[in-house]
């Protein structure tokens, strides 16, 4: 019989996020958030990878969680990096290095009914999505672990490759373990025999998926937007912005930064308030100039040009949704729109932009994104979210290679946040670069085709993805 898993006042980030929750033993757990972040807090610190009070007890027995070796060495698993240039044999030889590798085939062969079909020569960056799911579960089965978790694994799987894992998880689960994956739609949860759902910080239930449960669920998604998934396969390209090296010893101070905005990929950064993310923005967006290393966009150091100058070759930013787009202008729909698409006001003929086309554009903005205004309404007639809704209506629209946006659907409504998807969809096919900052995973896991991690001003890269 497997272990009972008690999770006591645990605690995150200050009390913003805390849960008690109980896994029953042999059962495939759920940790349903529809906002995503609370969940991916959790996950992190039961991994170990972030400061948290409480205690986890097996079987009324403490385990520590108080760094990453701690948890693998209590029996919490599931979380480690892939490494995508190593064979799997080689990445589980990394996990157990104590294992013969006769000890290490015979373990593979005794989990058959998961192994079945994996090539242990192959290398691991050429796994499927559901193959790489499989290849954990695998190795939490081998290392024996006690708890195994699956940050949003469903996540950026179609319905049919959810109906092949679904199988897996639960055998997985059986075989004496405890599977606790993090779900942010109500069809992934529901996948689960046990479920635990987090509203703002606190599980307000624990218990069997029972029919009135799903209920519950579908009226708590109801309150949150919806964040549509746009991920795909890469289209192979070019690097567009390339941040070598990049140091800014500035609160919140920077070190080393290196990334790439590729052509045809969405490139993801997690990050959590305050850990230099507005500082690395500005870096890439020629608003602030590091105080070491360089920034290249196609073909420009960018150090030598100025903020508006790279907006005119084609770089689309949208800050945060907590600042406002801009500081909010006295003037009307019309010539914000001007100013944001082509950093003017001179909106008189002979000028950049004269008024009838100024107007015909900002009206097809509007109606595009269902904005209940005229181009001519005052600014201080909108609302903050009406505000959002047009500065990305009208970066989106803009011709160019690059988008770096924070947040990107914070502040839409439904249907706002489905044209924005598509045009996004719309511009990754035409082989453009997009950079998504957000301080939830699982709103950057399911878009991305690469993920880093930002935390304390160093950018690391999650190796999962």
């Amino acid at each position: 019989m497997a272990e009972d898993i008690i999770i006591r006042d645990l605690s995150v980030s200050g009390n913003t996020v805390k849960a008690d929750l109980r896994l029953s033993g042999g059962r495939l757990h759920a940790l349903f958030d529809p906002t995503g972040r609370d969940a991916s807090l959790l996950t992190e610190a039961l991994s170990g990878r972030i400061p948290h009070t409480g205690s986890v007890l097996f079987n009324n027995t403490e385990a520590s969680t108080a760094s990453p070796a701690d948890a693998a060495g209590s029996g919490i698993g599931g979380t480690e990096s892939i490494i995508d240039e190593y064979t799997l044999i080689e990445n589980l030889k990394l996990c157990l290095p104590s294992l013969s590798g006769k000890a290490l085939r015979n373990e593979i062969d005794r989990y058959a009914f998961i192994s079945d079909g994996l090539s242990m020569r192959m290398k691991a960056g050429a796994l499927s999505p559901v193959d790489r799911i499989r290849f954990r579960l695998l190795r939490s089965l081998i290392r024996r672990d006690r708890l195994i978790l699956l940050p949003w694994p469903l996540s950026a799987l179609e319905d049919k490759e959810k109906q092949v894992i679904k199988p897996f998880l639960l055998r997985c689960a059986e075989n004496r373990r405890q599977i606790l994956y993090t779900a942010d739609t109500v069809s992934d949860a529901l996948d689960a025999q046990d479920i635990t759902v987090l509203i703002r910080g606190s599980a307000v239930y624990s218990g069997p998926c029972t029919p009135d449960v799903r209920e519950k669920l579908i009226d708590t998604y109801r309150r949150y937007p919806v964040y549509p998934e746009i991920r795909k396969e890469t289209v192979p390209g070019g690097v567009l912005i390339a941040a070598k090296g990049i140091w800014a010893d500035k609160k919140p101070r920077l070190e080393d930064i290196h990334l790439e905005i590729r052509e045809g990929e969405i490139t993801g950064i997690l990050y959590h308030p305050g850990s230099g993310e507005i500082a690395l923005a500005d870096c890439l967006c020629a608003r602030r100039r590091p105080d070491a290393g360089r920034v290249v966009y196609g073909g420009f150091h960018v150090g030598k040009i100025r903020g508006t100058d790279l907006a005119r070759r084609g770089l689309k930013y949208i800050p945060p949704f907590e600042e406002g787009p801009y500081p909010r202008p006295a003037g009307n729909a019309m010539e914000y729109t001007a100013q944001l698409r082509y950093s003017s006001s001179l909106l008189w003929p002979g000028g950049m932009l004269d008024r009838k086309r100024a107007e015909e554009l900002t009206g097809y903005l509007l109606d595009q994104f269902e904005i209940g205004h005229t181009p001519l309404t005052p600014l201080s007639e909108f609302t903050r979210n009406d505000l959002r809704a047009l500065s990305v209506a009208v970066q989106l629209n803009r011709e160019g290679p690059v988008l770096i946006a924070f947040d990107i659907f914070e502040g839409l409504n439904r249907k706002q946040t489905s044209v924005a998807a598509d045009m996004i969809k719309k511009d990754r096919g035409h082989k453009k670069g997009i950079l998504l900052f957000s301080t939830m995973a699982s709103k950057v896991y399911p878009v991305s085709d690469r993920v880093f991690i930002l935390r304390d001003g160093r950018l690391t890269r999650d190796l999962s993805v």
